[in-house]
């Protein structure tokens, strides 16, 4: 027999078992189910009554002894219709909770330095145009190597990129001389506290002190405002 079709419809192995012996042997005990299973009396006991509440198994008690006894495998058969019927009746209303609106925001925290390289490697990876609001040079100090490493790969995937920075970091900047970059000052009211790159519909966050870490958002509602407020800013930058 093919016990493995009972698996699909519920049932644990012990539980299997147990059901084919009382079909074998008709009412019996608990020891003797016990005795022909191998399975311990108190094991035994705790199936037998999960099998009860599944319907696959009855009980009745003679001379105060309790008696157990497999329900007709027909019986079995008819309870799976009656769920596969209750189940396609529920069917309509599963499918309008699939066609809700799914949360659009995803985050990922990237740890460390080695963190923070990952996550630039997968900018270089993207090859795609982006926007940095708030550079304030740390790349540059922090990940000096790493940053000319950067530099060259952007160039040579073309990669454009806007910046908006701090004035005391303009010329900074500038010296790296990557002529597919444009560069513009905030005023110093503007100063942004940390990094922001967007790219597509993600956000990148970039903290430069202690521990280090990134933190990618991904929205393309909350991208597109940023997008709108980094030019904001570009048109009144230097």
């Amino acid at each position: 027999m093919d016990a493995k079709l009972l698996l699909k419809l519920g049932f644990s192995q012990k539980e299997i078992q147990i059901y084919i012996t009382l079909l074998r042997l008709g009412s019996i005990t608990a020891s003797k189910v016990s005795t022909e299973t191998s399975i311990d009396r108190a094991t035994c006991y705790r199936y037998l009554e999960s099998l009860i509440k599944k319907g696959a198994v009855s009980n009745v008690v003679q001379n105060n002894i309790k008696y157990f006894q497999a329900a007709h495998p027909e019986k079995l058969l008819k309870d799976l219709e009656e769920k596969t019927q209750q189940y396609k009746k529920l069917m309509p209303e599963l499918i309008n909770f699939s066609k809700l609106p799914k949360d659009e925001t995803t985050t990922e925290v990237y740890k460390g330095k080695e963190g923070i390289k990952t996550v630039l490697r997968s900018i270089l990876r993207s090859k795609k145009d982006h926007l940095v609001l708030g550079d304030d040079g740390n790349f540059q100090d922090l990940m000096p190597i790493f940053f000319k490493q950067f530099i060259r790969e952007c160039k040579k995937s073309k990669i454009k990129e806007k910046i908006l920075c701090s004035k005391k970091v303009l010329k900074k900047i500038q010296k790296y001389d990557y002529k597919y970059s444009e560069t513009k000052a905030l005023p110093q009211n503007y100063a942004m506290p940390t990094t922001t790159l967007i790219l597509n519909d993600q956000l990148i966050l970039f903290n430069w002190v202690p521990p280090y870490n990134a933190i990618i958002i991904k929205n393309p509602d909350l991208a597109h405002s940023y997008k709108n407020y980094f030019f904001l800013l570009w048109g009144i930058a230097n």
